[in-house]
Protein backbone atom coordinates (compact mmCIF):
# COMPACT_ATOMS: atom_id res chain seq x y z
CA UNK A 1 0.00 0.00 0.00
CA UNK A 2 1.48 3.64 -0.82
CA UNK A 3 2.36 5.93 1.84
CA UNK A 4 0.09 8.56 2.33
CA UNK A 5 2.16 11.40 0.76
CA UNK A 6 1.49 9.10 -2.42
CA UNK A 7 -1.95 8.48 -1.57
CA UNK A 8 -2.31 12.18 -1.69
CA UNK A 9 -0.40 12.62 -4.85
CA UNK A 10 -2.54 9.65 -6.16
CA UNK A 11 -5.75 11.31 -5.12
CA UNK A 12 -4.64 14.26 -6.31
CA UNK A 13 -3.98 13.11 -9.72
CA UNK A 14 -7.54 10.71 -9.74
CA UNK A 15 -9.25 14.56 -9.97
CA UNK A 16 -7.09 15.52 -12.85
CA UNK A 17 -7.91 12.56 -14.56
CA UNK A 18 -11.18 12.31 -13.76
CA UNK A 19 -11.56 15.36 -15.91
CA UNK A 20 -9.30 14.01 -18.21
CA UNK A 21 -6.70 15.91 -17.58
CA UNK A 22 -3.17 15.91 -16.92
CA UNK A 23 -1.73 18.02 -14.40
CA UNK A 24 2.37 19.37 -14.21
CA UNK A 25 4.75 19.92 -11.74
CA UNK A 26 4.08 23.59 -11.08
CA UNK A 27 0.33 22.85 -10.65
CA UNK A 28 1.00 19.80 -7.64
CA UNK A 29 3.82 21.88 -6.24
CA UNK A 30 1.09 24.94 -5.57
CA UNK A 31 -1.68 22.22 -4.65
CA UNK A 32 0.54 20.63 -2.07
CA UNK A 33 2.92 23.56 -1.01
CA UNK A 34 6.14 22.12 -1.43
CA UNK A 35 8.90 22.86 -3.97
CA UNK A 36 8.85 21.89 -7.61
CA UNK A 37 11.85 19.55 -6.33
CA UNK A 38 9.65 17.55 -3.79
CA UNK A 39 6.96 17.24 -6.08
CA UNK A 40 9.57 15.64 -9.23
CA UNK A 41 11.23 13.13 -6.64
CA UNK A 42 7.83 11.94 -5.63
CA UNK A 43 6.82 11.45 -9.16
CA UNK A 44 10.32 9.83 -9.53
CA UNK A 45 9.69 7.66 -7.16
CA UNK A 46 5.88 6.49 -8.28
CA UNK A 47 6.92 6.32 -11.81
CA UNK A 48 9.21 3.79 -10.57
CA UNK A 49 6.31 1.88 -9.16
CA UNK A 50 4.49 1.83 -12.47
CA UNK A 51 2.01 4.63 -11.15
CA UNK A 52 2.70 7.65 -13.24
CA UNK A 53 3.06 8.42 -16.52
CA UNK A 54 5.93 11.52 -16.63
CA UNK A 55 7.83 12.83 -19.74
CA UNK A 56 10.35 16.11 -19.27
CA UNK A 57 7.76 19.35 -19.63
CA UNK A 58 4.57 17.15 -20.05
CA UNK A 59 1.50 16.95 -18.24
CA UNK A 60 1.84 13.87 -15.52
CA UNK A 61 -1.02 10.85 -15.84
CA UNK A 62 -1.91 8.18 -13.86
CA UNK A 63 -1.18 4.57 -15.25
CA UNK A 64 -3.91 1.57 -15.21
CA UNK A 65 -2.33 0.72 -11.97
CA UNK A 66 -2.01 4.03 -10.57
CA UNK A 67 -5.50 4.46 -11.49
CA UNK A 68 -6.67 1.58 -10.31
CA UNK A 69 -5.27 2.26 -6.80
CA UNK A 70 -6.64 5.46 -6.57
CA UNK A 71 -10.03 4.71 -7.13
CA UNK A 72 -9.90 2.24 -4.67
CA UNK A 73 -8.51 5.15 -2.24
CA UNK A 74 -11.07 7.43 -3.30
CA UNK A 75 -13.88 5.28 -3.35
CA UNK A 76 -13.27 4.49 0.28
CA UNK A 77 -12.41 7.91 1.15
CA UNK A 78 -16.16 8.65 0.06
CA UNK A 79 -17.74 5.92 1.56
CA UNK A 80 -16.17 7.22 4.78
CA UNK A 81 -17.95 10.96 4.22
CA UNK A 82 -21.50 9.04 3.39
CA UNK A 83 -21.01 7.04 6.31
CA UNK A 84 -20.43 9.89 8.36
CA UNK A 85 -22.89 12.51 7.03
CA UNK A 86 -25.71 9.63 6.22
CA UNK A 87 -25.31 7.51 9.53
CA UNK A 88 -23.54 9.62 11.95
CA UNK A 89 -25.49 12.83 11.07
CA UNK A 90 -22.88 14.95 10.13
CA UNK A 91 -22.74 18.29 8.21
CA UNK A 92 -21.91 17.25 4.55
CA UNK A 93 -19.79 20.26 4.49
CA UNK A 94 -17.54 19.17 7.24
CA UNK A 95 -16.79 15.79 6.29
CA UNK A 96 -14.00 15.88 3.66
CA UNK A 97 -12.14 17.29 6.41
CA UNK A 98 -12.61 14.39 9.13
CA UNK A 99 -12.09 11.75 6.27
CA UNK A 100 -8.80 13.06 5.59
CA UNK A 101 -7.89 13.13 9.25
CA UNK A 102 -9.17 9.76 9.89
CA UNK A 103 -6.90 8.88 6.50
CA UNK A 104 -3.76 10.19 8.70
CA UNK A 105 -1.87 7.90 11.46
CA UNK A 106 -2.23 7.24 14.28
CA UNK A 107 -5.83 6.65 13.32
CA UNK A 108 -5.78 6.19 9.81
CA UNK A 109 -8.88 4.33 8.92
CA UNK A 110 -8.03 0.83 7.60
CA UNK A 111 -11.10 -0.51 5.76
CA UNK A 112 -10.44 -3.81 5.11
CA UNK A 113 -12.93 -6.25 3.26
CA UNK A 114 -14.51 -6.69 6.73
CA UNK A 115 -14.70 -2.99 7.72
CA UNK A 116 -15.53 -1.60 4.31
CA UNK A 117 -18.66 -4.09 4.16
CA UNK A 118 -19.76 -2.65 7.38
CA UNK A 119 -19.85 0.40 7.09
CA UNK A 120 -21.53 -0.21 3.46
CA UNK A 121 -23.88 -2.07 5.36
CA UNK A 122 -24.53 0.19 7.73
CA UNK A 123 -25.13 2.87 4.82
CA UNK A 124 -27.87 0.67 3.37
CA UNK A 125 -29.46 0.24 6.74
CA UNK A 126 -29.53 3.76 6.75
CA UNK A 127 -31.14 4.55 3.62
CA UNK A 128 -33.57 1.24 3.91
CA UNK A 129 -34.87 2.69 7.03
CA UNK A 130 -34.97 6.31 5.51
CA UNK A 131 -37.05 5.37 2.50
CA UNK A 132 -39.38 3.32 4.65
CA UNK A 133 -40.26 6.42 6.62
CA UNK A 134 -40.99 8.05 3.45
CA UNK A 135 -42.83 5.90 1.87
CA UNK A 136 -45.03 5.96 5.23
Amino acid sequence: MPTIEKENYLKALYKFDERGEGVTVTALSRLFGVSKSTVSNMLKEMSKLGLVETQAYKPIFLTEAGRQIATEIVAKHRLIETFLVQVMGFEPDHVHQIAEELELPPVKVHCSILAEDAIKAAVNDYRAKHNAKEGA
